[in-house]
């Protein structure tokens, strides 16, 4: 994984020449050397121990051009796959993985989406539609991405370790919220910011929350709790 760093944004480059970074949100544990880059390099920003990547289509996804996916990553020498369960397409390498999330809206499925213009298929996840919903677009690498803002990140990070199954997963999801948390809080605008998209998630959301939060990041829990 020694050259992951340059391999991810030789791709951000390619999806950025061909339009596709227009439609996409770049969410998972590879949004923190962006935030570190928009928070001024800050050192409190977690590093980042990952080599999957993943990509959010909008539901729906309004998607302007075509562009073949799996035949632009074979040039990084990815290899397709699909999972076993929902018929999903990877892209795997030996330093990377990317996968492609679209949020479930409305009845849960795990039957994977089609998105036609990019020739790939995305695993549909509850929750993620709150993200595509408050992002922002930011510079990095010579290209403009688009990413959740950073307090929805955090919350969502806390509210998707209930879909996890692998502990260690869990833990270190834990870690990363907690430790981007800590620093944002520090911040008062992104204090109002966790109030604000606190108060917007459903009442069950909340819930599931504030009983993750109340022992891994107190701080946080004394603030929403008030809510």
């Amino acid at each position: 994984m020694k050259d992951n760093y340059k391999l991810f944004h030789d791709i951000l480059m390619k999806f950025h020449l061909t339009g596709i970074l227009e439609n996409i949100i770049l969410i998972g544990s590879w949004v923190l050397p962006v935030y570190k880059r928009y928070f001024n390099d800050s050192p409190e920003i977690p590093i980042l121990r990952t080599s999957d990547i993943d990509f959010l289509i909008p539901n729906p996804p309004k998607i302007g051009n075509i562009v073949n996916i799996p035949k632009l990553l074979e040039e990084y020498d990815f290899e397709e796959q699909f999972s076993l369960l929902g018929n999903h397409t990877k892209f795997v390498h030996p330093d990377l993985e990317i996968e492609f999330l679209i949020p479930d809206i409305g009845r849960k499925s795990d039957k994977s989406v089609l998105i036609s213009e990019y020739k790939v298929t995305a695993q549909p996840l509850r929750y993620l539609y709150f993200i595509q919903d408050h992002t922002l677009k930011l510079n990095y690498s010579f290209v403009k991405l688009i990413v959740p803002e950073p307090t929805v990140f955090v919350l969502l990070k806390f509210l998707l370790t209930i879909k996890r199954k692998d502990q260690i997963k869990i833990d270190k999801d834990i870690a990363t919220a907690v430790e981007l948390s800590e620093f944002l809080l520090k911040l008062p605008d992104q204090v109002e910011k966790f109030e604000k998209y606190f108060l917007e998630m459903p009442k069950i959301w909340r819930r599931k929350i504030l009983n993750i939060i109340e022992d891994k990041s107190p701080e946080l829990y004394e603030i929403l709790s008030k809510k």
